[in-house]
């Protein structure tokens, strides 16, 4: 026992014991040490490059703010030289909207360069939706605001609802300080604008697309603040005969109602045709080329979301019926292409419909210079202005009743027809017809 135990005391603490573990001591100790250090180092490393970028970034920031202050100078000095007309300054006018669309932003790009008396600024509710896949040519939209805002999606049988909630409307028109508001439809950003009008003393502008079928489905409340608004307004836009109607049933002047047509810019579509009889060749802007031989399979061009709402299931019902040699190409995209397709195999013309997904302005206007007719079978449309795409690119276009911009462009039985798209019959009727008509 004694000598177990002198030998387990020289282990410990022995001369060759000791030494060996102060060496593990310093060497642990040197290791921890410099772990430190270089952790510390690191951190300050971090730390050193976080205080130069969020320099930077602040430096950026008041330099970017100081550009805009100097642009907007620049901006306001040039205004007030050159939009002065007969001594008077330039007054400036709000436009509310949703989203910017490439229609309105063309539009609103249109009325900026073309006006010296007035300095338009757009306030968009949002930025965009998610059913939407348009492109917008930023470069136009001059004098734009988006204030901060939350979107609400409430969906519905033939379609989605957004309901885009702003916080920083009033904030905006209180900046611009408008001489006049000009405001579409009739949404909470709208509703806010007019408020402020209304406080302030400023003239408001009520504007819509929306018909009395396009809004036969709207609640009591819906009813109620559109009364409110147009009984506030001080005149009146409708962008149709029928939403002119529907501004008059709500309680509009007629006197003080008036119609602005929805349009496209019209350039942008324009297909160019040239041709004999029996071979027509088609030349859009873009510089595709077709060749529609007699004899041949002809295209039919529909254009729209494959949503319930567009009617595509009751056109594909009626060309069953069409026994001629055709083509029906089918321009856009949705929730609804698997139904199509199984209902097209259904119907056995699967074969004969082509689905093109989402195109682009250029790609669109060479499936329109392809195409010999148009053909709209929708169940719902305020207005509709791929009819008026279509009659740009020169093709005679079949048209539901339900399009309310319809009774606005088609003369029927001169440039198309309007037609009941659940009537069969008169769908593929007025189709075929067109068909064969070689003028």
């Amino acid at each position: 026992a004694g000598i177990c135990a002198y030998q387990a005391w020289e282990e410990c603490y022995g001369s060759k014991g000791n030494l060996h573990r102060l060496e593990e001591i310093y060497f642990d100790a040197s290791r921890k040490i410099k772990e430190k250090e270089k952790r510390e180092g690191k951190d300050k490393k971090e730390e050193r490059e976080r205080r130069e970028k969020k320099g930077k970034k602040e430096e950026k920031w008041k330099n970017e703010e100081k550009g805009k202050k100097e642009e907007r100078k620049k901006r306001e000095g040039k205004s007030e030289k050159n939009k002065k007309r007969n001594g008077r300054r330039c007054k400036r006018v709000v436009i509310i909207t949703n989203i910017p669309s490439p229609y309105r932003v063309d539009f609103f790009n249109y009325l900026q360069r073309h006006t010296h008396i007035y300095e338009i600024h757009i306030l968009y509710a949002a930025h965009n939706e998610e059913n939407r896949s348009w492109e917008i040519e930023e470069d136009k939209m001059r004098n734009s605001h988006f204030p901060d805002s939350y979107t609400i999606r409430i969906p519905y049988r033939f379609d989605t609802k957004y309901i885009h909630i702003s916080k920083g409307a009033t904030r905006i028109l209180k900046e611009l300080q408008p001489a006049i508001v000009v405001g579409a439809e009739y949404n909470p950003t709208a509703l806010q604008a007019l408020r402020y009008c209304l406080k302030k003393g400023i003239p408001y502008i009520s504007w819509t697309d929306g018909t009395l079928h396009s809004e036969r489905g709207i609640n009591w409340l819906q009813r109620r603040l559109r009364s409110y608004v147009v009984g506030h307004a001080s005149a009146y836009i409708a962008s149709s005969t029928k939403a002119r109607e529907a501004q008059l049933a709500y309680g509009a002047d007629a006197e003080r109602c008036f119609i602005s047509f929805l349009t496209v810019d019209l350039e942008k579509y324009m297909v160019g045709r040239t041709g004999g009889k029996k071979d027509t060749v088609l030349k859009n802007n873009a510089g595709a080329e077709s060749v529609k031989h007699a004899g041949g399979e002809k295209q039919i061009l529909c254009v729209g979301s494959l949503i319930e709402r567009k009617g595509v299931d009751l056109l594909l019902e009626a060309v069953k019926g069409i026994r001629e040699d055709f083509i029906l190409a089918l321009a856009g995209s949705g929730p609804e292409e698997n139904h199509l397709r199984k209902l097209a195999r259904e119907l056995g013309i699967e074969d004969r419909v082509k689905f093109l997904g989402f195109l682009s302005r250029e790609e669109l206007k060479k499936e329109y210079a392809k195409s010999v007719v148009f053909v709209l079978p929708t169940r719902q449309d305020c207005f509709a202005l791929v009819i008026l795409e279509a009659m740009c690119a020169g093709l005679p276009v079949v048209c539901s009743r339900y399009a309310d911009g319809a009774y606005d462009l088609v003369e029927d039985g001169k440039n198309g027809y309007i037609v009941d798209p659940y009537d069969k019959e008169q769908l593929c009727g007025c189709i075929r017809a067109l068909l064969h008509d070689e003028k």
